[in-house]
């Protein structure tokens, strides 16, 4: 029975491949079938787009970095032309995509592996953009209270950490896309069958070792491969996701409070955050528990990073501040990093 079920299983999660017609543009040949393969991925499999505007010294540009959860299995070239008025190179392909590529980045053979770097890099682009502190959280300080000294002013503010909406969606949209599960359980079932042997024994000791071999808990592979993990609050329900690349978003990152003055910019404090009210990073085979139900934990076997989503955390902040420099600030400005 148990092999009938996985056979069904495996039989009903096998991806149909299907048949797409699509158009690319570029400014070369090469550009356009390039774009007309990204449009058939897009139009069959899913996939997640982020983009990221900057401006300095009033000039604007845009980064966008793009990945795709499908695989294209075969095209042919239907028609490919010049066209004259937009100055583009055009291709037009029928192409069989695959929705659901294989997310696994090493593929293992017997005596030989093989790396998909392509499919490597793609992830790490986005990874790299979604690692930056300062377009995870956001930062509010309050107006400060003033304290002025013989010498020295002193500060006295509360600032607010929370994250921001649009990395959220894109950390969840992106594992989402990625679709690779992480290793995550808890021991809900072990608890259950762990009671049912235990009131056995008393009325019943073989009955009590059949269920326990029956039902014995199984072994589980740990991995060292980093996973994503999201929450809305600790000790809330778990999903974790393996996009197959590191975050790298700092532990403890720095908190900078600097003053704006008519000659410049100065540091006037600098703090070390402790941030696992907002994430934190745990160990493979490390437990925490579940909030209310303090005998449920989960158990990861993966390092994890988790995202507690509706956390904040609130920092009183002192500093103090050369009574010269304090008569001169017209401003604070706060960074992370």
């Amino acid at each position: 029975m148990r092999l009938l079920i996985i056979l069904c299983f495996l039989f009903s999660t096998v991806a149909k491949a299907e048949l797409v017609t699509v158009e690319g543009r570029g400014e070369t040949y090469d550009k356009a079938l390039s774009n007309a393969k990204e449009s058939a991925l897009g139009k069959v499999a899913g996939s997640f787009v982020m983009s990221q505007k900057n401006s300095k010294d009033n000039n604007y540009s845009e980064d966008i970095v793009e990945y795709n959860s499908g695989s294209i299995t075969s095209y042919d070239i239907i028609d490919s032309y010049y066209n004259y008025e937009d100055k583009l190179y055009v291709v037009i392909i029928q192409a069989d995509v695959n929705p659901k590529k294989n997310n696994l980045l090493t593929v293992n053979k017997p005596t030989e592996f093989q790396i998909d770097w392509k499919e490597h890099n793609d992830r790490a682009a986005v990874v790299g953009k979604l690692n930056k502190i300062s377009n995870m959280l956001s930062v509010v300080v309050q107006e400060p209270k003033v304290g002025i000294g013989t010498y020295q002013t002193k500060f006295r503010t509360k600032v607010v950490f929370t994250y921001q909406p649009k990395w959220i969606s894109d950390m969840e949209s992106f594992a989402g896309v990625v679709g690779h599960k992480g290793k995550v359980r808890n021991n809900f079932y072990e608890k259950t069958h762990g009671n049912i042997v235990a009131s056995l024994l008393s009325r019943s000791p073989l009955a009590a070792v059949l269920v326990y071999e029956a039902g014995k808990p199984q072994e589980y592979e740990k991995s060292d491969q980093m996973m994503t993990c999201f929450a809305k609050k600790r000790g809330s329900n778990v999903r974790c996701y393996d996009v197959g690349v590191e975050y790298t978003i700092p532990r403890s990152p720095m908190l900078i409070i600097t003053g704006v003055t008519d000659t410049g910019e100065i540091v006037l404090h600098r703090h070390l955050l402790d941030t696992t009210d907002l994430y934190q990073y745990v160990q493979a085979g490390s437990t925490i528990s579940r909030g209310r139900f303090k005998t449920i934990n989960y158990t990861f076997d993966q390092p994890a990073l988790i995202v507690y989503k509706q956390e904040k955390l609130v920092k009183d902040m002192d500093f103090y501040v050369e009574n010269s420099t304090a008569k001169t600030l017209k401003r604070f400005n706060v960074y992370l990093k």
